[in-house]
C-alpha cells in the first residue's frame, strides 16, 4: 500500500530522518513520499510511528490514484 503524507504535516523532518531509501522528499510546505522509492521498510514503516503529528498513513492503491488527479 502506498504511503502518504497529509497536509497536517509541520515540515518536522523527524520522518526523512528515519528513512533508509531517501524516499521522504521535502516539498514547498510539507514532506512527500515518493512511492517509487519506498519499500514501507519492507513491511514495518519507519516514519509513521515518528511522526508527532501522525500525519502519515498508509492509503490503497485506488484512493492514491484518486488523490492524483
Amino acid at each position: 500500500m502506498p504511503i502518504i503524507i497529509d497536509s497536517n504535516c509541520t515540515y518536522c523532518g523527524a520522518c526523512q530522518e528515519v528513512c533508509p531509501r531517501g524516499a521522504i522528499i521535502a516539498g514547498d510546505t510539507q514532506f512527500q513520499i515518493d512511492n517509487d522509492l519506498c519499500d514501507e521498510c519492507q513491511g514495518s514503516p519507519k516514519c509513521i510511528p515518528v511522526c508527532p503529528e501522525k500525519c502519515i498513513t498508509k492509503i490503497s492503491m485506488e484512493r492514491l490514484a484518486d488523490l492524483e488527479s
